[in-house]
């Protein structure tokens, strides 16, 4: 069941919360918080050396900007904070998540907080991006994602593409010269390197506000 969930939140990344995270003053369980971690975690670091799993927490259903926590794990107590958009900007570690830690939220008890897991490659949101490195982050991604799914691995969601949400347009641009147009995706202009074979750099109309791996459709 857990790896059924993740193949679900990987396949809706950006999309939708994975889950429901009721908020409390009282400390809750870190998969809760971080659903998934540890699968990612789990991994050699050779096989996640080009993408990272990343959490945007929501409150009452927008941004939770400039939202507070402490992972309490035993007498130590760790600050996590998250970004004007709602990203984690600390993450904890594999032990912590297997492990009897716990987060507690700095947020009242009547408060509705919801995690949302993307998958992000190690490289800067910019106007122009290697699609040679890019091209590595998909590949990588792609791989890890069938290894996490175990024995549901042919039901997995298949990395393919990248997406650049806030982008108004994007090219291609091949080793020859040639502009190709990308196509336009769910979150943005999207890059699928089986559609746009060859290409070197990505340009983009403006930075994105972050980039997506995802599916090609």
């Amino acid at each position: 069941m857990h790896r059924r969930l993740f193949l679900a939140a990987v396949a809706g990344a950006a999309t939708a919360p994975t889950s429901l995270l009721a908020a409390q003053k009282d400390p809750v369980k870190l998969a809760k918080a971080f659903p998934y971690l540890d699968l990612y975690l789990k991994l050699p670091a050779a096989e996640r050396s080009h993408f990272a799993v990343v959490y945007y927490m929501t409150r009452d259903n927008k941004p939770a900007a400039g939202l507070r926590g402490w992972i309490i794990d035993g007498p130590n107590k760790t600050p996590v904070s998250w970004s004007a958009d709602g990203r984690a900007l600390q993450l904890p570690t594999l032990a912590q998540v297997q492990g009897s830690a716990t987060i507690q939220f700095d947020v009242p008890g009547d408060a509705a907080l919801k995690p949302r897991l993307e998958l992000h490659p190690l490289m800067a949101a910019a106007a122009q991006v290697d699609a040679v490195a890019l091209q590595a982050s998909i590949a990588q991604a792609g791989a890890a994602v069938k290894k996490m799914a175990g024995p549901m691995a042919m039901m997995a969601p298949k990395i393919t593409a990248a997406q650049f949400p806030g982008a108004p347009s994007g090219q291609a641009m091949l080793a020859t010269g040639k502009a190709l147009p990308l196509p336009a995706g769910k979150f943005g202009p999207l890059y699928d390197p089986g559609r746009e074979p060859g290409a070197r750099t990505i340009t983009l109309a403006r930075a994105p506000s972050r980039i997506l791996l995802t599916p090609s459709a």
